[in-house]
């Protein structure tokens, strides 16, 4: 059984032919637990590794074995997973409060403190950020990503859509939930 409590989980291939899949899960108070679910009925735990923080959203980067995990106050961490059964820290970066955290190739996307902040994944460089106009108190509820555009849902029920193009990130609208374009 997993240690923890389940928060979040992204599936990642593991294998070079991508017929393997592992399922890296977002476990609260207890980090990051991986789990080999190629076959869907028998899932087997393959590692476990305890974060300082509460893990509350993960990003694989399968091309780097790298798994990132939002530990909210605790900042973003990036764990080296090219050993599942002993995953191993790589980098902790804890002057970021993190809620949620996708991978668009090589890159992290995060949800920071009202911002959208794009990171490299290797080295935790901050390559690009935009404010999208949430308030101090509010915070991001989910990000995705699809051709060229980052969907960030605040918890002012509001959608957020800004445009990726290499480092260049712009506002293009906010949606309410109602389906009205605000600006």
């Amino acid at each position: 059984p997993l240690d923890g409590t389940a928060e979040a989980v992204a599936i990642g291939s593991t294998s070079a032919n991508g017929a393997g899949l592992t399922a890296y899960v977002a476990t609260g108070d207890l980090g990051l637990a991986i789990v080999d679910v190629s076959n869907s009925l028998q899932p087997i735990l393959l590692g476990q590794i305890d974060l300082p923080g509460f893990a509350e959203d993960v990003a694989s980067v399968d091309q780097m074995n790298l798994v990132a995990v939002a530990l909210g106050e605790g900042g973003l961490a990036v764990v080296d997973v090219r050993d599942p059964v002993r995953p191993a820290l790589d980098a902790v970066y804890d002057t970021l409060t993190v809620t949620q955290v996708i991978a668009v190739g090589d890159r992290l996307i995060v949800a920071q403190d009202g911002r959208v902040v794009i990171i490299d994944a290797a080295s935790g460089v901050e390559l690009a950020s935009i404010g999208v106009g949430i308030g101090p108190d509010q915070q991001f509820e989910a990000l995705a990503y699809e051709d060229g555009q980052i969907y960030a849902l605040g918890d002012d029920g509001n959608l957020h859509i800004v445009s990726l193009d290499g480092t260049d990130l712009q506002n293009r609208g906010v949606i309410d939930l109602a389906g009205e374009l605000l600006d």
